[in-house]
């Protein structure tokens, strides 16, 4: 697991942020990346060299898992990625 994510993340390719997020003037505020365009472009590599990546809902928390797996390993390993929203 361990020389195939060392290995996968030599590779991984620069994602752009071109996503805006306003400003109520209508000057942009900040910029980022959406899920869709940072899968996009990771994908490829992360199949290239053996992963997988699946999603679940911490609706407790409101964290979004992401478990990492890879092709020679049963069992994969969580990471915390994204919080959906401020807890509450």
């Amino acid at each position: 697991f361990t020389a195939a994510m060392t290995a996968m993340q030599a590779e991984l390719p620069k994602v752009t942020a071109k996503s805006i997020i306003p400003n109520k003037d209508g000057t942009v505020r900040s910029t980022f990346a959406d899920y869709g365009t940072i899968m996009d472009a990771i994908v490829p590599c992360l199949t290239k060299h053996g992963f997988s990546v699946s999603f679940t809902i911490r609706y407790d928390d409101k964290r979004l898992i992401a478990v990492c797996r890879h092709r020679r390993r049963r069992r994969g390993r969580g990471l915390r990625l994204l919080r959906a929203g401020a807890p509450g």
